[in-house]
């Protein structure tokens, strides 16, 4: 069997915020998985239900009490949890079990320096022992067809997999500029309470989740895909989307002024480590985003990188599943 259960070293967290290690928040991970129920056939629809219901988790809560062995205590209990509920779960379990942040934090995210001419074929340099978002992608994909796997390991695959789909379309989550993944940069959204840029980025352009039920929301933006964009987003593997969101990072976000490398507004020592206070960065100033983010432009930006992640989990699936 694939190691997929197996611990990693702690000590990779230290440098790690908690909001660094999640993307879009709950709001845009249940958009992009309905986009992708929508799209998935018929046959692969069932067989992810079946999936669900054999594992027999109703709830992240089990999985914690349960832990992540290799046995598989829930089985047989059907379960009524949706594509749309486990899209959330591995974030959830990251503030609520230690042994799953220690083993699946890095997962979530691959930073790629910004700002020192990095290039696509560089790409692997920034995965630490294979240990990153478009290599876990890749791992929960094969996890999913793989006989030897249990069905708690294929839930919890399928779970991560719809996960990290979001996560590798959220330009921040594979891009840095010294400041993990935009999450030491702190402005004020409107005028108002300060944010990081992560965070930002997270709540789709916003301060908070959007009003609104994000199924509806997910239909909106399934109305405005055109065929041809739905056709062409089919195509590449994880380490390409990764890539095409490190390049929207690049040149849509921290190219804008008045970012810089390095964490900003907020109190650091005098090795650029950010100091806390209860647990929350020190903000020494309040500055405005930039103004681009409040146009129409980006916020278009944020909807295609939802549509694209939900018509491509729809496509890995449907090729993954339906064979």
């Amino acid at each position: 069997m694939k190691s997929f259960f197996v611990l990693i070293a702690a000590l990779f967290l230290a440098a790690a915020s908690p909001c660094r290690l999640l993307a879009w928040g709950d709001y845009g991970h249940k958009v992009i998985a309905q986009i992708a129920l929508d799209n998935l056939s018929a046959p692969v629809s069932a067989k992810i239900a079946e999936m669900i219901n054999d594992a027999g988790y109703t709830s992240p809560d089990q999985l914690v009490i349960d832990g992540l062995g290799e046995h598989d205590s829930q089985e047989g209990f059907p379960s009524h949890a949706t594509m749309l509920e486990i899209s959330v779960w591995p974030d959830y379990l990251l503030t609520k079990s230690e042994e799953f942040k220690n083993m699946t934090a890095p997962w979530h995210f691959i930073s790629i320096d910004w700002n020192v001419g990095e290039t696509e074929e560089k790409e692997s340099d920034f995965c630490r022992n294979n240990d990153c978002l478009p290599v876990q992608v890749n791992q929960a994909l094969s996890n999913l067809t793989d006989s030897s796997v249990s069905v708690k390991e294929k839930f919890v695959s399928l779970a991560m997999l719809i996960n990290l789909m979001g996560d590798i379309h959220q330009p921040l989550n594979c891009a840095d500029a010294g400041d993990h993944n935009g999450s030491e940069k702190y402005f004020s959204w409107n005028g108002g309470k300060p944010i990081s840029l992560h965070s930002l980025w997270n709540n789709l352009l916003r301060a908070g989740p959007p009003p609104g039920n994000p199924v509806a929301y997910a239909k909106e933006l399934e109305g405005k895909i055109k065929p041809e964009d739905r056709e062409a987003w089919k195509a590449g593997v994880a380490s390409d989307w990764a890539w095409e969101s490190y390049q929207i990072a690049d040149d849509k976000i921290y190219s804008l002024a008045p970012f810089k490398y390095g964490p900003q507004n907020v109190k650091v020592d005098d090795l650029g480590n950010l100091i806390l206070k209860a647990g929350q960065p020190v903000v020494t100033k309040k500055v405005g985003f930039p103004q681009a983010f409040y146009t129409d432009d980006y916020h278009q930006l944020v909807e295609t990188q939802l549509e694209k992640s939900g018509i491509r989990l729809a496509w890995l699936l449907n090729q993954t599943l339906g064979k």
